[in-house]
C-alpha cells in the first residue's frame, strides 16, 4: 500500500558460538504486525537458514501470515513462502487469532540485565 507502517520495535538476541549465530530472540513490531523470527546465520560458511513468521493484530485483506523462508549462501541469498498457506490463513480468518501486542519495553529491560 502507499500508507506507512510504523515501527515500534525490534529485538534482536543471538548466541553466538564459534561463529555459529542462533536466534535467541528476533522480534518485529509495527503497529498492525508482529513478526517472531528463529533460525541461525553460520559467519564461517558464509550462511544463513532464517524463518520469520508475521502474525496480523488484526485481520485485513493483506494479514496473510505464511512464514518466509531466508536460506542460502550470502552471496546466494532467497526469499521463499508457501503461496498455499498464504491464500489458506486469508481464506479462514475465523481460525486465526489476532497476534498479541509486544511489550517493546520489557524486552529492552529484559536485553539489559542480561547484557554483562
Amino acid at each position: 500500500t502507499d500508507q506507512a507502517v510504523s515501527l515500534r520495535c525490534v529485538a534482536i538476541d543471538f548466541n553466538v558460538e564459534d561463529g555459529r549465530m542462533r536466534a535467541k530472540t528476533l522480534l518485529i513490531s509495527t503497529t498492525d504486525t508482529k513478526i517472531v523470527g528463529d533460525g541461525f546465520i553460520d559467519l564461517g560458511e558464509e550462511r544463513a537458514d532464517v524463518t520469520l513468521k508475521p502474525e496480523a493484530k488484526d485481520f485485513s485483506a493483506f494479514s496473510a501470515d505464511a512464514p518466509i523462508h531466508i536460506q542460502g549462501s550470502f552471496s546466494n541469498l532467497s526469499l521463499s513462502t508457501n503461496i498455499g498457506q498464504a491464500l489458506l490463513s486469508l481464506a479462514t480468518p475465523a481460525e486465526t487469532p489476532e497476534a498479541e501486542s509486544v511489550n517493546c519495553q520489557a524486552l529492552f529491560e529484559r536485553a539489559r540485565r542480561d547484557t554483562p
